[in-house]
């Protein structure tokens, strides 16, 4: 029953064992409708660990729903399940229903009890990581950061040396999805509160970028996904590093059930705070008829502190200590500057975020102590102005150059504002001869960096984007879901 719920067979460009997994939450169902409680005993830990990974991790809808009422019923008529009622009040039936909530909500509250860490994390690690469709993967690699709350030092210890050893792997999959689970890893874990890995694990974290461009990972086939994920890597890596919010790998949608219970909650939140500030101000005139109008209140004082609180003060100070070589900050430069002038449209994408963040991480570090990794962004900028003002490049080359500028520090432009607005301006400028002028991506790329750079010199920054979407409705399954790669 086991093997049948964890039944999935690839088969091209999809796989084949929905229907098995459906078939054996069913019988699962069936067995806490047919036997005795005592006859169940020795079972009841496998059965549930099962169960609950099929309901939280499952590709298919029918299948999370159909193992939930299955663990429903066992709860209700077996009664033996551990944490069976504290587990139904969150995995019901519209929260499994929802990937990203199941993914992301769902899964850390069960993995926080004992009995089912284990289960879940090796299901995401030997199973979910290594899956053939690319945007389950992605889902997988954000559920592993989602358990770092819960699991914080078994994630460093055990998952994070396996995912290493799995970085030059033959298999694509594997591989990818390992350097996707290291990268949403090292900023979930500096968040959890592991500041420092080992030595031998930070070392190989450090050597992971050069040994995947020495073992040619980046050229043949898969080399897309790889360069995709590297500099996934890279953006995330800067993330841990520098203490930088973390941009969610896929984005999604809200539900109708989920917005339908947020502006709810907002409601009720704003006629909670609309009765508590006409209690206040009753019964402060009711103590003090002459008390000046234009008094602060004491809401209104502590309003000036939200960006002071403790809790706010901890997430910017979570940074993971990585000894990074002047080997990973030249690896990191080759690839951002390999993906800038790749002609599909995500790879690009994933540069330029790489780009955002590994700046602003070591932009921010103590000043005066990270000349040669600054040095590194500025030849990655002085490459962008090369390639816009040499006609012969690519237009996919020119229009990631274009991208790229937009997206650097103040503290790293401050000397060639001037100049590098005067390129994008020029860049931008409608060409009197078609034929000798910019393309139109790359002149829309240029616009984009100008207002980009424009803010950032105002002091005013844009917000980090997420570079893949996903669309996740109630029953809805991850983006490009019918695609393999």
């Amino acid at each position: 029953l086991q093997q049948a719920l964890a039944y999935d067979v690839r088969r091209g460009p999809h796989s084949v064992g929905a229907h098995v997994r459906d078939a054996a939450a069913y019988v699962c169902w069936a067995l806490a409708r047919a036997y005795d409680p005592s006859q169940l005993t020795n079972y009841v830990n496998a059965l549930a660990s099962s169960l609950l990974v099929v309901a939280c991790y499952d590709r298919e809808v029918n299948c999370r729903r159909a193992a939930a009422s299955a663990f429903q019923e066992c709860v209700g008529r077996l009664g033996s399940f551990p944490h069976g009622l504290e587990i139904l009040a969150v995995a019901d039936y519209y929260s499994v229903g929802n990937v990203s909530s199941a993914y992301l909500r769902v899964a850390p509250f069960i993995a926080s009890f004992p009995e089912y860490t284990g289960p879940l994390l090796d299901h995401l690690l030997l199973v979910k990581l290594r899956h053939w469709d690319k945007a389950l993967r992605s889902l997988a690699a954000m559920g592993l950061a989602a358990l770092a709350p819960v699991a914080a030092q078994q994630l460093a210890d055990s998952a994070l040396p396996k995912l290493l050893g799995l970085v030059t792997r033959d298999i694509l999959e594997v591989r990818t999805g390992a350097v996707l689970g290291i990268a949403e890893l090292l900023p979930a874990l500096a968040a959890a509160g592991i500041h420092n890995l080992n030595d031998n694990t930070g070392q190989k974290v450090t050597d992971a970028l050069s040994q995947l461009e020495l073992a040619g990972m980046y050229r043949g086939k898969g080399g897309e996904l790889m360069r995709e994920a590297s500099a996934r890597f890279i953006e995330q890596v800067a993330a841990a590093v520098g203490g930088l919010a973390v941009v969610p790998l896929l984005s999604f949608a809200p539900s109708k059930r989920h917005q339908a219970e947020q502006d709810m909650a907002a409601k009720q939140q704003q006629q909670a705070n609309d009765h508590m500030q006409l209690a206040f101000s009753n019964a402060t005139d009711a103590a003090d008829p002459d008390a000046d109008e234009d008094q602060e209140s004491p809401r209104d004082e502590s309003n000036t502190d939200l960006d002071t609180s403790p809790k706010q003060q901890q997430q910017q100070r979570s940074s993971l200590d990585l000894r990074l070589t002047h080997q990973y900050h030249a690896a990191a430069a080759r690839l951002i500057l390999d993906c800038l002038s790749h002609t599909l449209i995500n790879i690009p994408a994933s540069g330029v975020s790489a780009l955002q963040a590994h700046a602003r991480a070591f932009q921010a570090a103590a000043a005066g102590q990270q000349q040669q990794q600054q040095q590194q962004v500025v030849e990655i900028m002085n490459h962008c102005c090369d390639r816009l003002r040499d006609r012969e490049v690519m237009p996919a080359a020119r229009k990631g150059a274009a991208a790229a500028l937009g997206v650097l520090p103040r503290k790293l432009i401050d000397g060639q504002a001037a100049e590098l607005l005067a390129l994008l301006a020029s860049t931008a400028r409608k060409p009197l001869d078609p034929f000798t002028g910019f393309d139109i991506e790359t002149r829309i790329a240029a616009i984009n960096s100008l207002a980009q750079l424009t803010l950032e010199l105002l002091g005013v920054q844009a917000p980090r984007r997420s570079t893949t979407a996903a669309a996740a409705a109630d029953d809805d399954t991850p983006a490009t879901a019918a695609a393999p790669y």
